[in-house]
C-alpha cells in the first residue's frame, strides 16, 4: 500500500511539475516583446502541454464574430474560421463568467468553428472565457481526443490561469500599439512644427 500511494504521489508531482512547465512558458511569452498572435500562440501550445490536451485553439471576436487565431496540438479547427459570435460558446462561457467543459463536441448546444463537431464528434472540449478588464476578448479552447477521459473539473479549475494570461497578452500588445501610435503622432508634431 506504502509502494502504491508513492507511485501515485510521484504520479501527481510529476503533472504538477508539467503544468508548472507550462505555465512557465506562457508567463514568459506574454513578458517578452512578440506579436500578440506569437504570444497567442504560444499561451495556446502551452495550455495544451499543461492540460495533456490533443488540441487547442484560440478564438477572438472579431466583428459579431469568434474566429480562430490560433490553435496547437493535432486536434483544432483551421485558422481564419468563424462563427456568429452571438450563438457562440464563446458567448456562453463569457458571460457565465467561468470555463465550462463539453463531454461530446457533437452534443454542444452551440455550433462550434469549421467541421469540428462533424470530424470530432465524441471528444470532449474545454472552453476558457477571455476576458480583460470587463471586454471580452473570445475563449481559449482545449480539446482531448474521444479515447481519453474527457476534462476533469480540476483541470477546469486550473485553465483559467491560461486564459487570463491570454488576455493580459492582448493589452499588453493593445497598449504596445496604442503607444507606438501616440509616438508616431507626436513626431507629426514635431515636424509639423519644425516645417
Amino acid at each position: 500500500a506504502f509502494a502504491v500511494d508513492n507511485a501515485r504521489l510521484f504520479q501527481v508531482a510529476k503533472k504538477r511539475q508539467k503544468e508548472e512547465a507550462a505555465l512557465r512558458k506562457a508567463t514568459e511569452a506574454v513578458t517578452a516583446t512578440f506579436s500578440v498572435d506569437e504570444i497567442i500562440d504560444q499561451i495556446a501550445r502551452s495550455a495544451l502541454e499543461a492540460t495533456d490536451a490533443d488540441g487547442s485553439y484560440v478564438e477572438r471576436i472579431i466583428d459579431g464574430h469568434v474566429r480562430v487565431v490560433a490553435g496547437g496540438g493535432v486536434l483544432h479547427p483551421d485558422l481564419g474560421v468563424y462563427t456568429d459570435y452571438d450563438l457562440s460558446v464563446a458567448k456562453r462561457v463569457i458571460e457565465l463568467g467561468q470555463p465550462e467543459v463539453i463531454r461530446s463536441v457533437g452534443e454542444s448546444p452551440t455550433p462550434l468553428p469549421g467541421m469540428l463537431a462533424e470530424t470530432h464528434a465524441h471528444s470532449s472540449a474545454l472552453f476558457v472565457p477571455l476576458v480583460d478588464g470587463g471586454e471580452a476578448i473570445g475563449a481559449l479552447v482545449l480539446l482531448r481526443d474521444d479515447s481519453r477521459e474527457p476534462f476533469s473539473r480540476d483541470e477546469a479549475e486550473r485553465a483559467p490561469t491560461f486564459g487570463n494570461l491570454a488576455a493580459l497578452a492582448f493589452r499588453k500588445v493593445h497598449l504596445l500599439e496604442d503607444t507606438e501610435r501616440r509616438r508616431e503622432e507626436l513626431e507629426d508634431v514635431i515636424k509639423s512644427r519644425s516645417r
